[in-house]
């Protein structure tokens, strides 16, 4: 009892930190009194479902309740994905064994597993080769890929026990990325975009892109403007942060590759409403299926630099969700 009233003390004590940060961030850019600030915090709250940082990023200081409403909040979204994600089918995305198997026709390269190939079938992978991009079946390839070189194991069959050990067992042949890539990040660039397929109308349509690559221990994001297949605005971390390196109007039109392949993945995928494709662009002109998996949220595409007139994304949802019916829960 005494250690649950402690977690509550602790857990008001960060709200009232948080909401003390926010306020003096807010009255820095806009001048008003604390108290005000306060109290739209509460009614945004209240009203929008908003969270303190999706209040400070989405600028809700700045702009009135009508245009505050075209917004989709975490809270809001999570209620949307009734609609987008059956809970019974979400396994092939989140097994990219799966995945890669029921898109096996769209890979354009070849891909083994690890664990289900022959010895002999990974030596003859492996001298063919030589230097190899390897990723987990069950985590995401941005956070999980690693190169392996044949030439820094003492043998090919070194170089498979690594590849168990670190359970990176979705193995391929690795590939150079489009040079105009190497301008945002000489490390691996990902396109990352996201469709919405009307099962109805089996219409497929692009809710947002952006690139996406590590620097250290961070992720860096890019926001792409479809109609010009270029970066538009500043990058930003996975914090909303501004990146120190300006790529804005960097035009890339390999992108539309990118862009093709996915309409076609979603509609051979399309009992998952909602995809959010990574895709990798080659120095061959190729785009790459390298990973699949359900939005998490829609903050940084709806940070208000990348937006038309501030407006959010909930009139397009509202328009590409019509007729859908939720999907039922999942039974324990």
């Amino acid at each position: 009892m005494g250690l649950t009233i402690k977690k509550i003390f602790i857990s008001i004590g960060k709200c009232l930190k948080e909401t003390h940060k926010t306020i003096s961030a807010v009255q820095r850019r806009k001048y008003n009194l604390r108290l005000f600030i306060l109290l739209d915090l509460i009614w945004c709250r209240l009203r929008y479902r908003i969270k303190l940082k999706e209040y400070v990023i989405f600028e809700f200081y700045r702009i009135p309740g009508y245009i505050r409403n075209t917004y989709i909040s975490i809270k809001t979204y999570e209620s949307y994905k009734r609609y987008l994600y059956s809970p019974s089918i979400l396994h092939i995305l989140n097994n990219k064994k799966l995945l890669f198997s029921r898109l096996k026709d769209y890979l354009g390269r070849e891909v083994i597993d690890a664990n289900d190939v022959s010895f002999k079938e990974f030596e003859t992978f492996a001298l063919k080769h030589k230097d190899l991009l390897a990723r987990k079946s069950n985590k995401s390839f941005l956070l999980s890929n690693k190169v392996y070189h044949l030439k820094d194991f003492r043998s090919h069959a070194f170089m498979l026990d690594k590849i168990k050990d670190d359970k990176n067992v979705i193995v391929e042949p690795l590939f150079k990325q489009d040079p105009l890539l190497d301008k945002i990040s000489t490390n691996l660039v990902t396109i990352i975009i996201i469709t919405i397929c009307n099962s109805r109308t089996r219409r497929i349509s692009v809710v947002g892109a952006c690139v996406k690559f590590r620097e250290k221990d961070t992720t860096i994001n890019g926001y792409i403007d479809v109609g010009s297949l270029s970066i538009k605005g500043h990058l930003r971390d996975n914090n909303n942060r501004i990146y120190p390196k300006d790529v804005d109007g960097y035009k890339i039109p390999s992108l539309q590759k990118a862009f093709n392949l996915v309409k076609v993945l979603a509609s051979e995928l399309d009992e998952i409403r909602e995809i959010e494709w990574s895709i990798c662009l080659t120095d061959k002109g190729e785009a790459y299926l390298v990973d699949a998996n359900a939005s998490e949220d829609l903050v940084f595409e709806q940070t208000p630099e990348y937006l038309r007139d501030r407006i959010g994304l909930k009139p397009f949802y509202k328009h590409h969700m019509v007729g859908l019916n939720k999907y039922p829960k999942e039974k324990d």
